[in-house]
């Protein structure tokens, strides 16, 4: 009698305790699904939205800034550049906490006072590195760094109230006048480098244009360089990115894999240079079907070469194939050099 009493209430707990998970499973899969459901909406795959900022854009937020003056005690204000090359300075009272880069009226780039918790959350780069600055500037190029401009907004908000924190109290104008004059000092000498750096990449380019005007091709043309970003774009993978200039169309797009470029594209009359980092391997198997392919100096290291994209592919699927392997190729150099764990 004894045993049979344990056996029925063994029976009777086992079954309670299935009918438990029996419950959880359901509950779980549910909430599992429309957490699923969730994040397909708000962060599934979509297209890169490109976007573009004018100085009457900053304007109007600064101006809405200063809507509230008992939440903004020094007010923000925009002091005029003195030339076309000059920046913008973005000021708090005295105290300049960004500069803002504008070409052919659209904002280009930001250098902004960030706090180190900001930076990192925005993952940006030291800039202005003058010991009478202080470490606390960074470069935020727009196409790279934000993705709508209620971004933009947000990260000018911390870099304002960055400042407003640190000077928000000091009196004396003196040494903010002495640290404007070396703002302007070091932003002049950025502006003379950057304008370097897009002068020699304009004349790498020239350099590879003029070797590709030097050969005739049929037009044929299978593809464009808009036409493949769209395409890339289109699939979603948030480690592949399109890197292009539209104030500097005579630049190359650049497309990468996790940061990393694999190819760039040159869009000419003559139609579009492919230049792509493939294995020596894979080339001469390319060599035997296009025999326009060669060797690239441009850019800087082994496996680049160069190949029209009009007049020696007959589809955009086989130039697709090419960029694939490329995009390959990088990956498995990366997984190369990676340091093991440990």
């Amino acid at each position: 009698m004894t045993y049979l009493y344990y056996l029925m209430i063994s029976a009777a707990a086992f079954s309670l305790g299935f009918a438990i998970m029996f419950i959880l499973s359901i509950v779980f899969k549910d909430f599992r699904t429309n957490s699923n459901k969730k994040k397909s909406k708000a962060g599934g795959p979509s297209k890169a939205k490109l976007f573009s900022l004018s100085y009457n854009d900053v304007c109007d937020h600064i101006n809405e800034m200063k809507i509230n003056p008992e939440r903004f005690p020094k007010l923000p204000n925009i002091k005029e550049r003195a030339n076309d090359i000059l920046p913008y300075y973005l000021c708090c009272g005295e105290r300049t906490f960004g500069l803002m880069f504008e070409r052919k009226e659209l904002v280009f780039m930001f250098l902004l006072r960030l706090s180190e918790d900001a930076a990192k959350y925005y993952k940006v780069y030291h800039t202005l590195e003058s010991s009478d600055l202080g470490e606390n500037w960074y470069s935020l190029v727009i196409d790279q760094t934000f993705e709508s401009k209620k971004d933009v907004y947000q990260v000018l908000n911390e870099s304002y109230h960055f400042v407003l924190k640190k000077f928000g109290r000091e009196k004396d104008n003196q040494a903010a006048k002495d640290e404007q004059a070396c703002i302007e000092k070091d932003a002049l000498e950025h502006v003379m480098l950057a304008e370097k750096r897009a002068a020699d990449a304009e004349r790498k380019y020239r350099l590879v244009l003029e070797g590709f005007k030097t050969k005739h091709y049929k037009q044929n043309l299978v593809v464009t360089r808009k036409e493949i970003a769209a395409d890339i774009i289109a699939l979603g993978n948030p480690d592949l990115t399109v890197s292009e200039r539209p104030q500097q169309p005579q630049l190359p797009m650049s497309l990468k894999y996790k940061g990393k470029t694999y190819a760039m594209l040159f869009g000419t009359d003559a139609g579009v240079l492919m230049i792509v980092r493939i294995d020596d391997v894979y080339a001469d198997i390319l060599s035997i079907k296009h025999p326009e392919i060669c060797r690239s100096k441009f850019p800087k290291g082994r496996n680049w070469y160069f190949i029209p994209v009009d007049g020696a592919f007959k589809n955009k699927e086989e130039v697709y194939r090419v960029l694939e392997h490329a995009r390959e190729f990088v990956i498995s150099i990366s997984l190369k050099n990676r340091k093991p764990y440990g």
